[in-house]
């Protein structure tokens, strides 16, 4: 009796100080990935952990993953999906339960339909795992097994295990909340990549010659305000998301990749001459080139600019300053035709969509210039109302396709809808200066005389004129054209 209790004794001291430990290593400075390690160490002096793994469960994604595992079969263990799999590992999550299940057990329940079979076994298998619960919510689970030992494990271990578990998953959960508050204090939430203020962080610590040449590259997307103004911030962020996996493609390992604003990223390139810099802003704008991304208004279209810094000792600023220029440059010697294009792949998206809008265009410039010729209209309203002929309709991009070819009447709530493309395109055309002259002609070419058009009820002469003379023209082929809901007078 007295050895027993000595030993017991002994045991008791072993889990305390396995406890004491894996509590010590959640409160210390290590990553997540090496508290599992110390967690797999700590278990290893009161439970044989020759084989050892940790899976925890995302619920949001659906998803078991195996972030900590050591085999002797598997090197790594697949992602499963939570809500369809059926393996060990998801039964005990589900239950919540602990369980210590031989070959013999495994079989049977795989033949009772309650487990599917997944990963390595043998005749003299067993295997034991227990639930990882934080204030009783089951975050995932941990096991151990045996592939020559069928009687390696017994009903004290599933008593001991589930007694340190408490211990183990307390520890993951304060690590991973940890890991997450610090990589969102260093990351930007909507691409994943460095922040302004890790950037700036790691500009200073690369500041020395040492890593010279050191050089940077900044980036702006042009034409980001166009896409949140017309299609809302949710396609302007998808725009901004796949830039950020387009840069990590064609990034090398040790870049520091950043979003440091709305629409500018920054990259540093430690160890990297301006020759090499200006070939990696090349690689950039091939990949950009090359992009298919669709629909077409969210293919990449960017501004580059890069410094070096070499020799001695600088202000990291000046760096900076000289990238920034660069990209600057670059915008206001290319941007022009980069703007001219935009607009156009809109035209083409919206002639794509709704071909009797891009012939109605066609018709309306033959008719406008005709009536403008004949109210006197100088050269310049001319190719104005040429222009506007072409892009009155261009907001019509931002209606959906299921009230934009309606074949019926449009409901009063559709109908403000589709009010809704002269204010789109009035947006578009405002923030490209070759098109900001014809912009509140395009946001007034439904006003009516009389005061009954849209979208401010302008009456008469408040409207301006090419605004009119488009309005008469497009009332005119509209009668003379079939539409869905109509035929040709």
């Amino acid at each position: 009796g007295i050895y027993i209790d000595i030993t017991e004794r002994k045991q008791n001291e072993k889990i305390q100080k396995v406890l004491y430990n894996i509590s010590k290593a959640a409160n210390s400075p290590i990553s997540l990935r090496q508290l599992y390690k110390a967690i797999h160490k700590e278990l290893s002096s009161i439970i044989d952990t020759t084989n050892f793994y940790i899976a925890l469960v995302d619920e949001k994604k659906d998803k078991i993953y195996f972030p900590y595992c050591i085999d002797e079969k598997d090197d790594n263990f697949p992602i499963l999906n939570f809500s369809t799999s059926n393996t060990l590992t998801t039964y005990v999550i589900k239950t919540g339960k602990p369980l210590l299940n031989n070959n013999t057990q495994y079989e049977e329940m795989i033949s009772q339909g309650i487990l599917t079979s997944w990963g390595s076994t043998t005749p003299q298998s067993i295997w034991l795992g227990v639930p990882l619960k934080v204030e009783n919510k089951v975050i995932g689970a941990m096991a151990v097994q045996s592939y020559t030992n069928p009687e390696l494990y017994t009903e004290g271990d599933i008593k001991l295990l589930e007694f340190v578990s408490a211990q183990v998953a307390t520890a993951i959960e304060r690590k991973s909340s940890e890991e997450k508050i610090q990589h969102l204090s260093f990351h930007d939430a909507l691409t994943g990549l460095y922040n302004r203020a890790y950037f700036e962080e790691e500009l200073e610590r690369y500041n020395f010659p040492r890593y010279y040449p050191l050089s940077v590259v900044m980036l702006d997307v042009n034409g980001l305000k166009v896409i949140n103004d017309t299609f809302g911030h949710s396609e302007g962020d998808q725009l901004l998301q796949h830039l950020s996996q387009v840069l990590i493609s064609v990034s090398r390992q040790g870049d520091i990749l950043a979003r440091i604003g709305g629409d500018e990223f920054a990259i540093l390139l430690p160890s990297t001459t301006s020759e090499e810099a200006y070939k990696f802003c090349e690689r950039i704008k091939q990949a950009c080139q090359q992009d298919k991304i669709e629909p077409i208004y969210l293919r990449l279209n960017i501004s580059l600019g890069h410094a070096t810094q070499e020799g001695e000792y600088k202000d990291i600023n000046s760096l900076f300053k000289v990238a920034d220029r660069n990209m600057y440059q670059d915008k206001l010697f290319n941007g022009k035709s980069r703007e001219k294009h935009f607009l156009e792949a809109f035209r083409i998206v919206l002639a794509e969509r709704d071909p009797h809008t891009s012939d109605h265009a066609q018709r309306l410039q033959v008719l406008a210039l005709s009536l403008g010729e004949r109210v006197g209209l100088t050269e310049y309203q001319l190719g104005n109302l040429k222009l506007l002929a072409l892009l009155h309709d261009i907001g019509k991009i931002g209606i959906p396709d299921s009230i934009l070819f309606k074949t019926y009447i449009l409901t009063p709530s559709e109908w403000e809808k589709m009010r809704e493309h002269s204010p789109i395109g009035y947006r578009m055309a405002k923030n490209i200066p070759d098109f900001a002259p014809i912009a509140q002609e395009i946001l007034y070419h439904h006003e009516h005389w009389d005061g009954t058009g849209y979208p401010d009820g302008l009456k008469g002469e408040k409207i301006p004129l090419l605004s009119r003379i488009i309005s008469i023209v497009d009332a005119y082929d509209v009668m003379q054209s079939r539409r869905p809901y109509k035929a040709p007078i």
